[in-house]
């Protein structure tokens, strides 16, 4: 369960259709239905996870760890939603390997100890 940051090439900014920010983020799952889709198709997934904006200002803006949360309209937006069950909301850790030592920048999942 990590993020690591990592330097960008030209292809991947186009292929992603991302600003050119310099960097990408490449997500390392532990979720068994992810890591068994990315098994059977061989092949990057390109996701995100999804924040519902908080509904009052003391709110916090939230991960979706239920498909019964998803808006339907949003729904009808995106090419496949998986029900795989629920999914823990916490993070991944995120990993920046963008200079000769690695920084934290966000703890979440993963363990940190081997990156200090």
């Amino acid at each position: 369960p990590y993020t690591f940051v990592l330097e960008s090439t030209t292809d991947a900014e186009k292929l992603m259709r991302c600003s050119k920010s310099g960097t990408v983020g490449v997500r390392i799952p532990s979720h068994p239905v992810m890591l068994l889709l990315l098994s059977e198709l061989k092949l990057p997934v390109l996701n995100v996870s999804l924040l519902v904006s908080k509904e009052e200002e003391d709110d916090e803006d939230r991960v979706v760890s239920e498909i019964e949360l998803i808006d339907t309209s949003l729904a009808a937006q995106v090419d496949l939603i998986i029900d795989s069950g629920y999914c823990d909301p916490e993070g991944t850790t995120i990993i920046d390997l963008t200079s000769a030592k690695a920084v934290v920048l966000r703890e979440g999942k993963g363990a940190v100890d081997a990156f200090l």
